[in-house]
């Protein structure tokens, strides 16, 4: 009997435990400590910047066909299509703003890319000011190069900077050439994540990660070829050593031939 006693005890315990473990007997579905797993928040991921692979057409500038301007362009692209970095498309707006600040260097004798409020001409004391002066649009970057040539991409290919400068993840240009004075602007539009003055690492025209791309192109050598036959006849002439455009083309050494 005690034995009987014993099991039907051991049977209530294991039943008893068994409806705790299924959160209890009194409620079924609308009752009783049962509660359904909450579903955890997905985390915010922050979107990361974003780009376009390098373009390889671009719609026809509307520069008419005897400005200055529409060599320039189409210099810029030749070249930047040759290293397959991408062409770039014209934006009025920096042309606008190329315009105003080739003006402001012109009267002031100024020949730098910021302006200072109060000289004549001023619109903006950065690049990126004065493009949004202009009516371009203030979410993205502003870069610009500028040179007292109108040959100035010749000269843009042959400084470290300034080729860097051309030949980067910009989408867009604006031109201003005339009085032997340049001013050229870019944008970066896509993926800009932020404005300001300045070429960012992000956005814009990207290379993939397995490509690479060289200057100069096609063994091509920049700058004044007269200069640089001159240079060596001099060279062959003098000692020590004179410093001459190197054949990469895009830097100074100090060697006494190419």
């Amino acid at each position: 009997m005690q034995q009987s006693k014993l099991a039907l005890s051991a049977l209530v315990t294991a039943m008893t435990l068994a409806l705790a473990a299924c959160g209890g007997g009194g409620g079924g579905d609308d009752g009783g400590s049962k509660q359904e797993p909450s579903t955890p928040t997905a985390p915010t991921t922050p979107q990361g910047p974003t780009s376009v692979p390098p373009s390889t057409t671009v719609t026809p500038p509307t520069y008419a066909t005897t400005d200055a301007r529409l060599a320039t362009f189409n210099e810029v692209n030749d070249y930047r299509l040759k290293m397959g970095v991408g062409a770039l498309r014209q934006d009025d707006a920096l042309d606008k703003a190329a315009d105003s600040h080739l003006s402001y260097q012109k009267v002031n004798s100024d020949f730098g890319h910021d302006e200072i409020a109060g000289k004549p001409g001023y619109t903006g004391v950065t690049p990126y000011d004065q493009a949004v002066a202009a009516g371009a649009m203030s979410n993205q970057w502003i870069a610009q190069v500028s040179d007292r040539s109108a040959f100035c991409v010749d000269s843009f290919k042959n400084s470290i900077y300034h080729l860097q400068a051309l030949t980067s993840n910009q989408e867009t240009i604006g031109i201003a050439n005339r009085d032997s004075l340049c001013v050229i602007n870019f944008g970066v539009v896509t993926g800009a994540n932020g404005s300001g003055y300045g070429l960012p690492t992000w956005g814009g025209q990207q290379l993939t990660e397995t490509a690479f791309a060289y200057s100069p192109i096609d063994g091509r050598m920049f700058g004044d070829r007269l200069f640089l036959r001159q240079s060596r006849r001099i060279l062959r002439r003098t000692s020590p050593p004179q410093v001459i455009p190197s054949c990469s083309g895009s830097r100074l050494r100090r060697r006494p031939m190419c």
